[in-house]
């Protein structure tokens, strides 16, 4: 992970807020109200693949440490119902926003 996420959730945010005010000047204020929604979104999707790839991270460790202590065995199993609880989320926020 580098420092580009940063800049590219402002690069959204700054767009976003742009396009909004140019709208809400323009009296489309419903439109201005959508037009900051779908940033969050897509910032939102930023965020969650980001945590995707935190997830992964960690069971990989774990599963490395899963090898070495078998007593790890039920924190394993912990994280891995946490990791499907969030992919279920991404999925189901992308079934939302469609």
């Amino acid at each position: 992970m580098d420092i580009s996420i940063i800049f590219k959730i402002a690069g959204v945010g700054l767009i976003t807020a742009i396009v909004s005010q140019v709208l809400k000047k323009s009296d489309k204020d419903e439109i201005a109200t959508l037009a900051t929604l779908a940033g969050l979104i897509i910032v939102l999707f930023m965020i969650i693949n980001l945590i995707m790839q935190l997830f992964d991270g960690l069971k990989e460790i774990y599963r490395l440490f899963y090898s070495v202590c078998p007593y790890l065995k039920s924190l394993y199993l912990r994280l891995l119902r946490l990791f499907a609880l969030f992919r279920y989320a991404k999925y189901a926020a992308i079934s939302l926003s469609l």
